[in-house]
């Protein structure tokens, strides 16, 4: 019984072991040709990183539409949280909402609202599975 119980501890201290070993974040991105941020990356160590130049070309030429379920909105709402998170964010990070302007991101929340049949109601797509299905195809 005693040397069943110390394989067990064994088996447990090496699979502890090996779940523990991560990969050095400075492998994460070096190389990669695309880069999918999830909630693993986006730190503010690695938000802070990014450019000048790339955060203002983005600010002056992306246009971002986005459409959602109600549950979607977090997404919105840390977006628009960002100006105010840290001082000089307001304009590092600015961003409007449904009102394109030079310097700040354009930012098109539910976007996609008027795109399903005359008389559906698509701003919230967990509502109204046609609505979604013909938002989505649009």
């Amino acid at each position: 019984m005693k040397s069943i119980s110390h394989l067990l501890n064994l088996f447990l201290l090496i699979a502890f072991g090996f779940s523990s070993c991560e990969k050095a974040d400075d492998e994460i991105i070096p190389g990669k040709k695309g880069v999918v941020a999830d909630h693993t990356i986006a730190s503010e160590i690695i938000l802070r990183s990014i450019p000048d130049e790339y955060i203002n070309e983005a600010r002056n030429k992306l246009h971002i539409a986005y459409q959602h379920t109600s549950h979607g909105t977090h997404v919105s709402y840390g977006m628009f949280g960002l100006p105010d998170y840290k001082s000089g964010d307001e304009t590092r990070f600015a961003i409007t909402n449904n009102n394109p302007q030079f310097d700040k991101l354009d930012f098109r929340d539910n976007a996609m609202a008027s795109y399903a049949e005359a008389g559906v109601d698509a701003s919230d797509l967990s509502r109204n599975e046609t609505a979604f299905i013909q938002a989505s195809r649009n």
